[in-house]
């Protein structure tokens, strides 16, 4: 299926998810006949004529003033900041190691007060306000792979390696003053650094989900200590343990990788990487590569643990927040910030 122009809504048909026999995980029960996905462009950011350009490794935050921040590995120790048009306002920080400066890639969240990002390089985190004028800054170990806004007020949720030199991943809730942190314990799933690797959203006070990259394991820790509640399992045969873990088109067909977590009202949004009917093993350049994969979305009622409906789109996305998710293309140079929601 392919996005149509701005302001057009389309109505991704239902795809139920094929059950499976659960072992240590209870696998979620199947999406319920009835419910639709309904996806509409809320903003396309436009990096025609600029500098810089997104890449598939391109990060999306909104700013809780309106407009969106961009980072990417390819900028050079800065991120981009739109308006809510899409339009370009400025570069923030530049490369290097003083205030608001940063080493290279980062992991951004937004919060209702500002935005905070996670600059792994130089071990530092950093908070802006909704003009994004830096007005925090604090030291901060550890291997950061995702971050999120806690629902706390004042804190951000991370993801990762977060004790310096650990191999073993967990969640931690963080502000600029290290005295309020919570670390939590080291997740159920603990297996190789790939399959680690997680997303991480808050859809209630109560609770913090955290899905791995492959696998489709899902783990859901109390909201205040971080401590374990329940794990589970996307249903579906394509999880196979034994097929290979990373989305790499020189070799076999990869299963599903999770690219993406958000949430809203209730609803968790799990965001994968699927290899579609295009796949090759034969190299491709990067707009090649987005052709051959599919996005499959999985929306879960995060109080029933129930699987509400599912779909499928071309093209490679990943989560915004707040049940938004983007998709670069990188031919166009833009980036689509598309906006879910449930039909019944």
């Amino acid at each position: 299926m392919k996005w149509g122009s701005l302001g057009v809504l389309w109505v991704l048909s239902l795809h139920t998810v094929p059950s499976a026999l659960g072992q240590d995980r209870r696998y979620l029960d199947e999406a319920l006949p009835g419910p639709t996905v309904e996806a509409s462009n809320v903003a396309s950011l436009s990096f025609e004529g600029l500098e810089i350009a997104p890449d598939l490794s391109a990060q999306v935050s909104p700013l809780p003033g309106g407009g969106w921040l961009v980072s990417s590995r390819v900028f050079d120790g800065s991120v981009a900041w739109f308006d809510v048009g899409g339009s370009f306002v400025k570069s923030v920080g530049r490369r290097g190691g003083g205030p608001g400066e940063f080493s290279g890639a980062v992991v951004c969240a937004s919060g209702a007060e500002g935005v905070w990002i996670v600059d792994p390089g130089n071990n530092r985190l950093s908070f802006f306000d909704r003009n994004m004028t830096l007005t925090g800054e604090r030291n901060f170990q550890g291997r950061v792979l995702s971050a999120s806004s806690s629902l706390g007020g004042g804190s951000v949720l991370l993801s990762g390696f977060i004790a310096r030199g650990s191999r073993t991943h967990s969640l931690a809730r963080v502000s600029l003053e290290s005295d309020r942190d919570v670390f939590g314990p080291p997740l159920e799933n603990q297996g190789s650094v790939r399959t680690q690797a997680r997303f991480v959203t808050q859809p209630s006070s109560s609770e913090v989900w955290a899905v791995s990259v492959s696998g489709g394991l899902i783990d859901i820790v109390n909201g205040k200590d971080l401590g374990s509640i329940e794990n589970l399992r996307v249903p579906g045969d394509e999880y196979d343990a034994k097929a290979p873990e990373r989305l790499n088109p020189f070799r076999e067909r990869p299963v599903p990788q999770v690219t993406g977590l958000t949430s809203s009202q209730g609803i968790v949004w799990i965001v994968l990487a699927v290899a579609d009917s295009n796949w090759s093993s034969d190299p491709v350049s990067a707009p090649e590569f987005s052709r051959v994969f599919d996005t499959r979305i999985i929306a879960i009622d995060s109080t029933k643990r129930t699987i509400l409906a599912t779909a499928v789109m071309d093209g490679l996305c990943s989560a915004v927040h707040g049940g938004q998710i983007s998709c670069v293309n990188v031919v166009a140079e833009r980036i689509d910030i598309i906006g879910l929601e449930i039909s019944h």
